[in-house]
């Protein structure tokens, strides 16, 4: 799965005793992850629906919107990919050429990295003869 593109997985789910998909069964089913390497965790945070029980017997789907907005660019924890993209949005956002009305969830994370302790000493720099555009250094903006 690729992060940070909203949508949904959808799995099939058969008995293994007897090969059988299993239909009614979307409360009971989990869906196991493994981010970057780690140990395989359970999402707490999605639950699965069962897609036409009578011509898809078999077939759920996991809503990973949830999901996906609970975390950072490539996993749940701030990595140094988000450090370093934040570094070069903040470059941009200086002089005011990132349109973020356009892009609410993007804008959402750059704030949580803007309010990162390591990453506010960014803000404070300064281009000598351009000041930055008025919300440079505010921390919502």
């Amino acid at each position: 799965m690729i992060k940070n593109q909203t949508g949904s997985l959808t799995v099939f789910a058969f008995d293994a005793a007897t090969n059988l998909p299993k239909t009614g069964d979307a409360a009971n089913l989990l869906a196991y992850v493994k981010i970057d390497g780690g140990a395989v965790t359970v999402l707490s945070d999605i639950t699965a629906v069962e897609e036409d029980a009578n011509n898809a017997k078999g077939f759920y789907t996991f809503d990973l919107t949830a999901a996906e907005t609970n975390g950072d660019l490539a996993c749940r924890e701030t990595t140094l990919g988000d450090l370093a993209v934040a570094a070069h949005l903040s470059s941009l956002d200086y002089f005011g050429e990132v349109p973020w009305n356009d892009f609410a969830a993007a804008s959402e994370w750059y704030v949580r990295m803007k309010s990162r302790p390591s990453f506010r000493s960014i803000l404070s720099d300064r281009v000598p003869g351009q000041p930055p555009v008025a919300h440079y250094a505010e921390l919502d903006f």
